[in-house]
């Protein structure tokens, strides 16, 4: 409780570990697999038991970025934006044009 009020007064913040010696917090889980720590947990306000392993699957991709399937690039994507909000400004200011609106 007294790290709550000095967190709040002070706006202090700790690093992971000392926030499990502290027990601010249950656990420290790595970035790899994350759900492997609270599975099998019972928690006071959940009915059953916490069962996470089978999702690590789905939180994992090692694949490369270009083969992963999602098609364009991040560069890409945010031009492909860029020109269709700017067409569907270019319509707002000129209603009528179409081609931008379409576009956009």
């Amino acid at each position: 409780m007294a790290w709550a009020a000095e967190v709040v007064s002070k706006s202090t913040s700790i690093v992971s570990g000392l926030a499990v010696r502290e027990h601010v917090v249950d656990l420290e889980a790595d970035s790899s697999r994350p759900s492997r720590k609270v599975d099998g947990r019972e928690l006071p306000d959940f009915k059953g038991t916490l069962r996470t392993k089978a999702r690590d699957l789905a939180l994992r991709d090692d694949r490369p970025p270009e083969a992963s399937g999602r098609g364009l690039g991040p560069q890409h994507r945010h031009d492909l934006m860029t020109l269709g909000v700017s067409g569907l400004l270019i319509e707002l200011y000129s209603p009528g044009l179409i081609l931008p609106g379409i576009v956009g």
